[in-house]
């Protein structure tokens, strides 16, 4: 088998949990119902199950977006959240993708939780020839307020 068969996409991650809470469902079984998802299974015991996403793929694959919606209670952004793609230059913030993915949250009842505000691995092309150690604090600073402030 190769490297590559033997990764699993997220997609096919959910499908398979939940066929799996499905086939599992017997022995979580009380003597009154039965979960009918991830969702409703670990809502019942005060979790979280959720998965990490993007705007990109909730759009190209409406199938995916559906089995998220039913199977889990928060999403995360996968990427649409990082300075990367907030920041196209250091003047300007661009929420469309971030905003998509907490519309789809909003709208079926999903918890959104951002992460990594700032991340080495995710800095724009901008960043290096913008930010030194002089503006650097006040660079960071500035990026947090307006992206917790956009979603406060």
């Amino acid at each position: 088998m190769s490297k590559q068969s033997a990764v699993m996409t997220r997609r096919q991650f959910l499908v398979n949990a939940a066929t799996l809470c499905a086939l599992a469902a017997p022995s979580w079984a009380s003597s009154q119902s039965t979960p009918a998802s991830l969702r409703a299974a670990a809502s019942a015991r005060g979790l979280k199950f959720g998965a990490s996403t993007s705007s990109e793929l909730l759009v190209a694959s409406p199938e995916y977006a559906t089995v998220l919606a039913q199977q889990c209670n928060i999403i995360v952004p996968e990427s649409d959240l990082k300075w990367k793609a907030l920041r196209p230059t250091p003047e300007s913030f661009d929420f469309s993708k971030a905003d998509q993915l907490y519309a789809f949250a909003n709208s079926h009842g999903l918890l959104f939780r951002g992460h990594n505000l700032v991340w080495e691995q995710a800095l724009p092309k901008w960043f290096v020839a913008t930010v030194n150690l002089d503006n650097a604090k006040q660079s960071m600073l500035s990026h947090i307020s307006k992206v917790v402030g956009h979603y406060a």
